[in-house]
Parts: C-alpha cells; sequence; structure tokens
C-alpha cells in the first residue's frame, strides 16, 4: 500500500495518471525523499537484480562548515544488497545555482504498475504522451526554493517545477521518437566524499562543484539525452532486421520533440522534411504515423 506524499509526478498515458517519482519533505529539518517509480531492475544481463526501492535524499545538511548540501542515492535489491552514491555540492549554499541529480529515459508506462495510486498533496503533471511513438527524457535538478529556472535562448525542452520549505525542485523534459521500450536507463551526478580529498585537491573542488546556471543545465540535458537516446537506438537495432536500420536511423534524426503525441504540428512538419529530402519513404512515414 503506497504512502500518501507530498507531491507526486506524473505523465499520462490512455488518459490515466502515471508516476514517475515522489516526493516528501521531512520535518521539521526540510530534507527531500524522491522516491523513484520507473527502475524496475539493476544491472546488465546476467547481472540485473531486481529493485525493492530507489531514492534520493536531498539533505539541508545545517551542519556543513564547508557550504555543503548532501544528496545521497540509495538503491535496495532483492539480494538484499544496496547500493549508496552520493553526491556533495555547494551549488545552493554558495552560488545559489542548480545541482543536477539525474537523467531518466523512461521505459513503457502502459503497464498497470506505473498508475498513480494515491493522491499526493501536489501533482507535478508533465501532461500526456503517446508510449508507442515516443520515448520521455526528463531530468531532474535542485536549487534554493526561491531560484527560478529561466530557459536559456533556444531550449528546447519543458520545465516546470515545485517548491518546498527549503529547496525546488525542476524537470526538464522533452520527447525523442520511440516506441518506449521495456526497459529504461538513468544517468545520475555523483562526486567523490570529500574526507578522501586532499588540501589541494579540496581546494579544486571549491571551485568546480558549485553547480551550475541554466545555460549549463540545459547543455548537460542535451548531452545526457543524446546519451541514452543513442544507447536505446543501438539497443534496438542490434535486434532489428537489416533492411528496417535506414530508416530507423533517418527517423531518430527528428531530434527531440516538446510534445510527445504523433498529430503535433512539429512532428508531421520534420516527418515531412525528412520525406522531401529523400531520407524515408511514404511506407516509413505510414509506419511512423
Amino acid at each position: 500500500m503506497a504512502t500518501k506524499s507530498d507531491a507526486r509526478c506524473i505523465i499520462r498515458v490512455n488518459g490515466l495518471p502515471r508516476t514517475l517519482f515522489s516526493v516528501s519533505e521531512r520535518k521539521p529539518s526540510g530534507d527531500l525523499v524522491i522516491r523513484i517509480k520507473t527502475g524496475t531492475f539493476y544491472g546488465v544481463g546476467e547481472l540485473t537484480e531486481k529493485i525493492q526501492e530507489q531514492r534520493y535524499s536531498v539533505h539541508v545538511s545545517n551542519d556543513s562548515r564547508s557550504g555543503i548540501n548532501a544528496i545521497k542515492q540509495t538503491i535496495l535489491l532483492d539480494s538484499g544488497r544496496a547500493i549508496i552514491t552520493r553526491q556533495y555540492t555547494k551549488a545552493m549554499k554558495r552560488g545559489n545555482r542548480f545541482a543536477a541529480l539525474f537523467t531518466s529515459l523512461v521505459p513503457d508506462l502502459s503497464p498497470d504498475k506505473y498508475l498513480t495510486d494515491t493522491s499526493p498533496r501536489s501533482v507535478i503533471d508533465l501532461g500526456s504522451y503517446d508510449p508507442d511513438a515516443f520515448v520521455l527524457i526528463y531530468m531532474l535538478v535542485i536549487s534554493n526554493r526561491d531560484r527560478e529556472f529561466s530557459a536559456p535562448p533556444g531550449f528546447q525542452a519543458n520545465i516546470t517545477h515545485i517548491e518546498f520549505s527549503e529547496f525546488r525542485i525542476t524537470v526538464l523534459w522533452s520527447f525523442a521518437i520511440g516506441p518506449s521500450a521495456s526497459f529504461g536507463w538513468k544517468r545520475h551526478a555523483l562526486t567523490i566524499p570529500p574526507e578522501y580529498f586532499s588540501a589541494i585537491a579540496e581546494g579544486a573542488i571549491d571551485e568546480s562543484d558549485l553547480g551550475y546556471d541554466e545555460a549549463l543545465c540545459a547543455a548537460i540535458y542535451a548531452g545526457e539525452r543524446q546519451i541514452l537516446f543513442g544507447s536505446m537506438t543501438n539497443q534496438i537495432l542490434s535486434i532489428m532486421e537489416p533492411k528496417h536500420h535506414r530508416a530507423t536511423l533517418a527517423i531518430a534524426r527528428l531530434g527531440f520533440f516538446m510534445m510527445g503525441t504523433k498529430g503535433s504540428i512539429e512532428f508531421l512538419s520534420r516527418l515531412q522534411d525528412l520525406a522531401t529530402k529523400g531520407e524515408i519513404t511514404l511506407d516509413d512515414i505510414a509506419r511512423a504515423k
């Protein structure tokens, strides 16, 4: 039985809300716990293990003398093993900037296990999309509560946020042409614990770990989504008949979309442009539509 969270990030498939993650705020500290819904397995191939729970905790870290906020990721596996990673950032306290948590290429959200099963106090609504034709890729960044993310010029992604007592969570998201697979990937932001650094190295970290402004966040997101989608495309090509490779690669070059529906103007216009250049055929268009 799921517990009531302070906020839940959802996206609709076939008119029904699917959960990407939920957020709970610890009182009175203001620490956040972000629980990821879409991770099912950890690892690759024979090393795959089922995930019981995946969560991030974002800490106010009032006792830090170096102006650090600690961010901890915990993955609990069926085997009883726990995978723990950490990020130590001065983005909020020293630079009033953004700290990136992770970028996620989301699996097919059609299965009922992703249905939203509780009513949170707040909803982070990413709209709707068609996982048979598109792949959702989103990124989470953390900032101080009053630090707003202003989109840099030409940024090709959607932006929304939710505020808590101490922090603001901002979601950047867009869609690649699909179809979504039964698996997904995440790329996480990590740092080495401060106690592992010498005084000299720690001084270097002081300058390099002040987080990111909007332009850098946008650049990181653009790079990460390209890597994730490229990994998925290569996986699909490895099991696809060679005769379909050319059209698949051409359609993959359509880039990323603000909307995840096939009837959108941006999708149809880019598809027509590829056809005009002779990179895809009418049959390819029919399959894509």
